[in-house]
């Protein structure tokens, strides 16, 4: 009975460590291509149909054998095999010489999967205009083993990139003094007494930028006074005009009589003289008016003059005058010095 016991125990030993042998065997078999890997994303050492791509996805119903919705290494592995046929020696050994990246293609492999993924690729312009030819089996990556072959396939072709236009640019030190091409004094157009400073030194202007203001007031009082002189003088030629256009028609109206007994040749001779005397008004009256619209106009820029401004674009060196200082025409106020255009000497 003991005998017996002893043999039925050494049976179930057996069948246990027969199984454990079946199931390791079997997991080794079934383990997942370096390839295939990263489509893995749960890590549970299967491709699950959500995960498949390329061929596996298009043929994941033929691979996947045992119907399990996974496929696993060895049923991949099966499968490329029927469909590609066995690798020839020579593969074997290029693939054996091949199995990692070059240190040329390596800083694209951002992840370090030992793979170059399409989004990768996309940093050189040569491997993302060729990653459809290089990746043989469309599975979105590109393994040292294709590109091996694709170099080895293109050992005489010669492969240009497209040209890059940028500009550079180099820095360097120099010791100088710089120079502007424009370094003057700035002189105001009119006299009077400066009531605005609007800059102080080291500013940097723009053309047409206002520096000084001086006091205005006699300047708006003398443009406004020319204004009315103006407006005194159109009138006035207005008035010559309609009265030597009544004369001309009382002209033209006795001048009608000439063939009746009513024509007076000395009213005639009256009204000629009167249109002499009426037109030398009306031009005096003009000449008077283009005269007053001068000095109007003179006016109004000696008041636009009162806002000093400066005449180029530079940096404000030295300021003359304030606030209270009485300032007359051509008289310097302030010293601008180009920047626009600088030069080292």
């Amino acid at each position: 009975m003991a005998l017996y016991n002893y043999k039925y125990l050494l049976f179930f030993i057996l069948v246990i460590f027969l199984f454990f042998l079946f199931e390791i065997s079997g997991a080794f078999a079934a383990e997942l291509s370096e390839r295939a890997k990263p489509l893995d994303t749960n890590k549970n050492g299967f491709i699950d149909r959500e995960e498949a791509r390329g061929p596996l996805q298009s043929d994941f119903d033929k691979i996947d054998t045992d119907k399990n919705g996974m496929l696993d290494g060895k049923e991949i592995s099966t499968f490329f095999q029927k469909k590609y046929g066995a690798q020839t020696t020579q593969d074997t050994n290029s693939k054996k010489s091949s199995n990692t990246l070059s240190s040329r293609i390596k800083f694209l492999d951002k992840n370090n999967n030992n793979l170059i993924e399409k989004k990768e690729a996309s940093e050189s312009d040569f491997l993302a205009s060729r990653f459809s030819s290089i990746d043989k089996n469309s599975d979105g990556v590109v393994t040292p083993e294709e590109l091996s072959r694709f170099f080895s396939a293109n050992q005489t072709a010669v492969f240009v990139d497209k040209v890059k236009l940028s500009r550079l640019s180099q820095t360097f030190s120099v010791i100088g003094s710089l120079v502007g091409n424009a370094n003057g004094p700035i002189s105001s157009k009119v006299s009077g007494i400066i009531n605005e400073v609007m800059i102080k030194v080291g500013d940097l202007v723009k053309k047409n930028d206002s520096l000084f203001k001086i006091q205005q007031d006699d300047y708006e009082l003398e443009a406004q006074r020319r204004f009315a002189i103006v407006k005194q003088r159109q009138s006035q030629v207005k008035i010559a005009q309609l009265e030597l256009a009544k004369i001309l028609m009382n002209q033209k109206r006795i001048d009608g009589l000439k063939n009746s007994s009513a024509f007076s040749k000395k009213k005639s001779e009256d009204i000629k003289q009167d249109i002499l005397i009426k037109k030398s008004i009306v031009n005096e009256r003009e000449s008077l008016l283009e005269q007053a619209v001068e000095e109007l106009n003179r006016a109004n820029l000696n008041l636009k003059n009162t806002i000093i401004k400066a005449p180029f674009e530079g940096m404000v060196t030295k300021i003359n005058s304030g606030i209270g200082s009485f300032v007359t025409a051509g008289m310097t106020v302030i010293n601008i010095l180009d920047t626009s255009n600088m030069e080292i000497s």
